[in-house]
């Protein structure tokens, strides 16, 4: 798994399907990716804006994103 330092994505309005494209640490710019599922979307979205660092790879052909260690009762400011 790699630092994800940088996304980008978008709404489509008429099919409502979100777009997200992403940049890994040493990586150049992902292709589009295509969700269809407008509540995943929405929570991978709120992990890109609010958590850090989130790391990012390929597991059995499968994008997976997560967070790094994080302390128990952080809490969010």
């Amino acid at each position: 798994m790699k630092k994800v330092e940088s996304y980008k994505y978008a709404w489509n309005v008429t099919d409502k399907t979100g777009h997200l494209r992403f940049k890994l640490e040493g990586s150049n710019w992902s292709n589009w990716k295509k969700i269809s599922n407008a509540a995943e979307f929405q929570v991978l979205i709120d992990t890109l804006r609010n958590e850090a660092p989130v790391l990012a790879g390929i597991i059995n052909g499968k994008y997976y994103f997560q967070t790094d260690v994080e302390p128990v009762g952080e809490g969010e400011f």
